[in-house]
């Protein structure tokens, strides 16, 4: 089952300065756990080094329906549907 927090304190969680994960669903049925963060900030400090070498900004636009994250273990931006969150820690 979903959890029931709003994006507003979805965010809140994953923009400390401590990597966040979170437990859902994937588009395709199956189960994820990610190890993720929205801090901008503390990733920057971390210098992430990207796969194809570069600098990346944080995303422009992300829909009410979607939370936008790096992932720490995948090196890149993925995009999870609020709904299907089962577990953030």
């Amino acid at each position: 089952m979903a959890i029931k927090m709003t994006k507003k304190e979805i965010k809140e969680i994953t923009n400390r300065e401590v990597p966040t994960t979170i437990e859902f669903i994937k588009s395709d049925g199956t189960k994820r756990k990610m190890i993720c963060s929205t801090n901008w900030d503390f990733l920057a400090k971390k210098k992430i080094k990207l796969n194809d070498g570069g600098v990346r900004d944080k995303p422009k636009k992300e829909p009410d329906h979607l939370i936008i994250v790096w992932d720490l273990e995948k090196n890149g931006f993925r995009y999870i549907t609020i709904t299907k969150i089962l577990n953030i820690y």
